[in-house]
């Protein structure tokens, strides 16, 4: 048994539909807990179940040959622990995680970090000012493009918020990466596929 039990909303196995990765195999690890309160969020904060790290790595295992591993929530940051991520790539794991940045990840050891800021929520400060991938929500990005583009990110995304104006975000997303040439369209294929 280990000494941390994490609150979880599932862990299943699909296709990564958003970002640099887009149609890659994956195992999602869906975190409850966040400390943000984002309007469009569909995560159950409380939690459907708790596992220790062997139990939580027990429930990736049964997924193999898959081995990328993508922490999310809520807020997955508030949870992952050294303990965890060691269990896991000592099983052959690859472990990223999408994180809104408020919570430092220095020396955690994750091998792909994408921050996804939420600037506009109370009580939001960026913590996380470096990873591989930085995606921001349309039209909730906080101001000009170009404060974003000094951070340390290789790769940067627009994602249109999936509401009632998705079309209008979709159209003005594309416009502004042909305004800024580095940032990319990144959309949630595996919505428009039928997938979770």
């Amino acid at each position: 048994m280990s000494e941390s039990e994490y609150k979880l909303n599932e862990v299943y196995q699909t296709i990564q539909g958003e970002g640099a990765h887009a149609g890659t195999p994956v195992i999602m690890v869906r975190f409850a807990r966040c400390n943000l309160k984002c309007a469009w969020c569909d995560t159950d904060y409380s939690g459907k179940f708790s596992a220790d790290a062997d139990q939580l790595v027990d429930l990736c295992v049964k997924y193999k040959p898959v081995n990328n591993i993508v922490f999310t929530g809520g807020e997955p940051a508030l949870q992952v622990d050294l303990t965890l991520l060691r269990r896991l790539k000592s099983c052959g794991f690859q472990c990223a995680i999408e994180t809104n940045g408020t919570v430092p990840l220095s020396g955690m050891g994750f091998d792909w970090i994408t921050v996804s800021p939420k600037p506009q929520e109370k009580g939001f400060e960026l913590r996380q000012t470096y990873g591989d991938e930085l995606k921001l929500i349309y039209p909730y990005i906080g101001g000009s493009l170009k404060k974003w583009e000094g951070m340390d990110f290789d790769h940067l995304f627009l994602q249109p918020c999936d509401d009632a104006d998705f079309p209008k975000h979709v159209k003005e997303v594309i416009d502004l990466c042909y305004a800024n040439p580095r940032w990319r369209l990144s959309l949630q294929t595996h919505k428009l596929i039928g997938i979770r």
